[in-house]
């Protein structure tokens, strides 16, 4: 069973790739989530220092974050919450020059969700001072090796070229094949985005076959999650899929008598009737995303018919839908430990704020 996952996407834009790590970051894994952190209080700490000049503060606390999908905006209401709230509490002087900036190539946030949520959120994000730019394409990033003050990102609006000097950039803009889907199943067919193309029950496809039906030995390979595709119902590269794809394979697996297992190997054929009686089908469920401020939406438009998938009683938002985005997280935590120490914690940035250490 192959769950290959992605990776970030640069679309080969100058200048991103070639400065991860130092002054651009990803939202993909758990160490780039450490070095944001720590490059965020590094930025004010150098910004505080007394003989920086005031166009040098400027840059270093203007936080850009490219992408409009949930988990930008996710990120971009929490940096908002720690750079606003709990870092002024250790550095008043400097608010004058912090500027947050959710940077955007399509017409609006949250594609994916019901079309006023994106509005909604954008004029949420607008009121607390952050700029959002909607139809704006990042051209590059330009990093000066002579003048290491000078590292600005070039955008493209309306036309117009803007150069937008950052201390922070964070690109969460796309999605791509990891190196090993892309290089070691040559064998396999290759859907939109390099996916690997899968059939109704979830087994991919040979360059050579394309029927579900009983494979060899060395053909016996399932993909689920992001890096595979069922081309006649295609769905997106989201947890909730992947999670349902595994249990439909789980499930399968589990249900084979032992007999009919020989130390780790399955008796193919008897897998593959127990999966071609029912294929995987998707259910599709309400969709979450919080922005700050203790503030949610919740998403029901993908519940409803297509008729009225455009009615404005089909999605919520404010403070319940932040709890049951926060009680869906919590409940979804499999070890009792976390269960106990995250509400801790919650606890703990709420009353006394943010630890804004490094490690």
């Amino acid at each position: 069973k192959l769950l290959g996952g992605c990776k970030t996407n640069t679309f080969n834009t100058p200048g991103i790739a070639e400065n991860e790590g130092e002054q651009v970051w990803f939202l993909k894994h758990l160490y780039h989530a450490r070095q944001i952190r720590n490059r965020i209080v590094e930025c004010f700490e150098r910004a505080a220092i007394h003989n920086t000049e005031e166009k040098e503060r400027d840059r270093l606390l203007t936080f850009a974050i490219v992408g409009g999908g949930p988990t930008s905006v996710e990120f971009v209401g929490e940096l908002h919450d720690l750079v606003l709230r709990d870092m002024k509490t250790y550095y008043p002087d400097l608010q004058k020059h912090v500027s947050v900036h959710l940077i955007e190539a399509g017409p609006r946030l949250l594609p994916s969700f019901h079309p006023d949520l994106g509005d909604l959120v954008k004029r949420r994000f607008e009121k607390r001072g952050i700029g959002v730019k909607t139809n704006t394409a990042v051209k590059s990033m330009v990093v000066n090796e002579e003048n290491a003050r000078e590292k600005y990102i070039v955008l493209e609006s309306d036309g117009k070229e803007i150069h937008l000097p950052v201390g922070l950039l964070v690109w969460s803009a796309g999605l791509e094949q990891v190196n090993f889907v892309k290089s070691a199943f040559n064998d396999f067919k290759k859907g939109p985005g390099g996916r690997i193309v899968v059939s109704d029950c979830l087994l991919a496809q040979m360059l050579e076959t394309g029927a579900c039906n009983d494979p060899p030995s060395q053909e016996r390979v399932f993909a689920i999650g992001d890096c595979a595709v069922n081309l006649d119902t295609p769905l997106a590269p989201l947890a909730i899929v992947a999670k349902q794809q595994a249990n439909y394979i789980s499930k399968a697996f589990n249900s084979i008598p032992e007999d009919a297992v020989q130390g780790l190997v399955t008796d193919s054929k008897l897998l593959m009737q127990t999966l071609q009686q029912k294929p995987f089908g998707f259910v599709p469920l309400f969709s979450m995303v919080t922005f700050g401020s203790f503030q949610g939406a919740i998403d029901f438009s993908a519940l409803a018919p297509s008729a009225v998938k455009d009615s404005k009683n089909l999605y919520l938002h404010g403070i319940l839908s932040f709890l049951t985005w926060r009680s869906a997280y919590w409940g979804m935590q499999t070890s009792v430990s976390n269960k106990l120490l995250i509400p801790m914690y919650w606890f703990k940035s709420f009353v006394f704020g943010r630890d804004i250490s490094r490690f």
